[in-house]
């Protein structure tokens, strides 16, 4: 069977969280974050992420290659967590 092609998954960062705290992925997906909140925010974790500091409509986006569960949160604001599952 052929392999689906790799999906973009978008969160959004708003009201100081991320809109999806947990996101399930295929390997070789993509997710995009953006941000919507005024202040600024980052995307700071497990496996490589690690965003520069995203101000209002900023993005970052990360390919999963390797599956497992990946934690993340903001490094102004570290109660904000979420994590990526890749499958």
């Amino acid at each position: 069977t052929p392999t689906p092609a790799p999906l973009i998954h978008s969160v959004t960062i708003i009201n100081f969280s991320y809109n999806q705290q947990v996101i399930t992925v295929r390997k070789g997906d993509t997710v995009t974050w953006t941000n919507k909140d005024t202040a600024p925010h980052t995307v700071t974790g497990d496996g490589g992420l690690n965003s520069s500091m995203l101000n209002l409509n900023a993005t970052y986006s990360f390919t999963f290659n390797t599956p497992g569960t990946y934690n993340y949160h903001c490094t102004p604001h570290p109660y904000m967590k979420a994590k990526v599952i890749v499958e």
